[in-house]
């Protein structure tokens, strides 16, 4: 039993680690790994569109893409107080699902099409989720920070 015990440990130092479940989204978020403060900055760097938004209906037939309502723009040429839509990367392992009624903080890519792509790893996920990249997106913005008019 003792042998078994340690053939077992030792196979799991030699075996580098297999792949999640077939169909996975295998990536790497940026700055995964590193302090929280490092990670925001490598998030927000890598990202073209950084904005808090809160996603619409979920998309009718023959849209692909699920529309949010910008609300605050830290980085990028997005209008806040404007619909855009996104590209959750659907029918994808890394497609970001996106529930109507809430609040998202999105990093976005910019595609060549000028679409905002968002997905698992970007690091987009719900406003709630993300008090720690909220509170320090203002000073990190290079930008001033700007807020979509009140209703």
């Amino acid at each position: 039993m003792q042998l078994l015990a340690l053939t077992s440990l030792l196979l799991s130092f030699a075996v580098p680690c297999a792949p999640g479940p077939l169909g996975q989204c295998a990536c790497v978020p940026p700055g995964y790994g590193t302090p929280p403060e490092a990670a925001l900055r490598a998030r927000y760097g890598a990202a073209d569109v950084v904005m808090l938004a809160t996603a619409l209906a979920a998309p009718e037939a023959g849209e692909r893409a699920p529309r949010v309502r910008v609300d605050r723009v830290w980085k990028g040429a997005v209008t806040a107080g404007v619909v855009v839509s996104l590209d959750t990367m659907r029918e994808t392992t890394c497609e970001v699902y996106l529930t109507p009624g809430v609040q998202y903080l999105v990093y976005a890519s910019r595609r060549a099409d000028d679409v905002l792509q968002v997905g698992r790893c970007s690091g987009t996920e719900s406003a709630g989720a993300s008090g720690f990249d909220l509170a320090r997106l203002p000073a990190l913005s290079h930008a001033t920070e700007r807020r979509a008019p009140k209703p």
